[in-house]
């Protein structure tokens, strides 16, 4: 029979247990040779439920008891996405076919190490802030075109690169865009 999950505070306990080489056991149940998932999970119930987990250690005198309130605490977690490339196209720039992408990869690493590309020119690339330069593979049977170089993502801006016929440079074919 599998033992229940274990509140965190417990975690605390078979840890110190396991570092002090003495046996622990939480709930008159005991903690030895448990992995650590199998000790440690939130303590159940709705926000507000008071969990009191009994605990035991071997050779100590007295069970120690917490009482412990759950509830909800909201992470503070900001992410920003507010940098990157679009691309206008140029009536003289050969168009993407089913295969094709366009990308960007930091400046003088080449196309096979992109950091973000896609198959939809009307979508903005996400990028961080540093020099990129621009790559244009039209389709699979087509080696990689260098269609901008040196171009500077600042934070918090979209910047916008005009795709056009002429090609910088181009490079052995790359991966398609799966």
């Amino acid at each position: 029979m599998a033992l229940p999950r274990l509140c965190p505070l417990r975690a605390v306990v078979a840890v110190l247990a396991l570092c002090a080489f003495q046996p622990a056991a939480a709930d008159g149940r005991s903690l030895a040779n448990l992995p650590l998932e199998e000790v440690v999970a939130p303590p159940g119930g709705e926000p507000g439920n008071v969990v009191t987990p009994a605990i035991e250690r071997s050779g100590a005198p007295d069970m120690m008891e917490r009482c412990l309130t759950r509830r909800i605490v909201e992470m503070p977690l900001s992410i920003s996405a507010n940098s990157g490339v679009s691309i206008s196209i140029r009536s003289d720039a050969e168009l993407l076919g089913s295969e094709g992408w366009w990308g960007a990869a930091v400046a003088g690493a080449g196309p096979d190490h992109l950091v973000n590309r896609s198959s939809d020119v009307l979508r903005t690339l996400l990028l961080p802030p540093g020099t990129y330069d621009i790559w244009w593979q039209v389709g699979p049977e087509t080696a990689p075109q260098l269609k901008a170089s040196g171009v500077v993502v600042e934070p918090g801006r979209i910047t916008e690169v005009i795709i056009t016929g002429e090609t910088l440079g181009s490079s052995a074919p790359a991966r398609p865009l799966r």
